[in-house]
């Protein structure tokens, strides 16, 4: 069979799982594997490159459908070709990140305040207001001081350090 590697062996050196590389193989990233004489899968060492080269392009957090484009133009293409269209799939999901970034940026603002401001007294039960005031505006709940998470803000003793809440309240 020549200069060819059996699955765990191309695995170790293409930093894929077995599983992962018979996934590839089946989503036609790579070819399907030749068979040696004992029914193994046998992989030459351009297999454990494009297997490698995968592997790097999923870890930027491409689709799968990309990592397939890329490898074939990779190994099968013209330089300039894969180059231009390698240079429009990272720029593509370069927005995709920033996008996400400031979508997780929103969501710290909004937080922040919750994470800070929450507290439970006599009076009001301030995490569940502002969790509905969050969701367009209170509800009956946050207005009833029973209801205030069951109870639990009205009845509760002051915790000692490594008490919780429902040590606290007999839980």
């Amino acid at each position: 069979m020549g200069d060819t590697v059996r699955i765990g062996i191309a695995a170790r050196e293409s930093g894929l799982a077995p599983s992962a590389i018979r996934y590839y193989e089946a989503a036609g990233v790579l070819p399907p594997a030749a068979l040696g004489h004992s029914g193994y899968r046998r992989y030459s060492a351009d297999d454990v490159r494009r297997l490698s080269f995968a592997r790097k392009a999923r870890t930027l957090g491409l689709p799968l459908a990309d990592v397939q484009a890329l490898v074939a133009l990779a190994f099968d293409g013209e330089c300039e070709t894969y180059v231009h269209d390698l240079v429009g799939r990272v720029r593509a999901r370069r927005t995709e990140v920033e996008q996400q970034l400031a979508a997780l940026d929103a969501l710290r603002v909004e937080l922040e305040p919750l994470a800070r401001d929450a507290s439970c007294d006599d009076e009001t039960c301030d995490a569940v207001r502002a969790l509905d005031e969050a969701d367009g505006g209170p509800s009956p709940a946050a207005t009833d001081l029973d209801s205030c998470l069951g109870g639990l803000c009205a009845s509760a003793a002051p915790a000692e350090p490594g008490r919780t809440m429902l040590h606290a309240t007999g839980m």
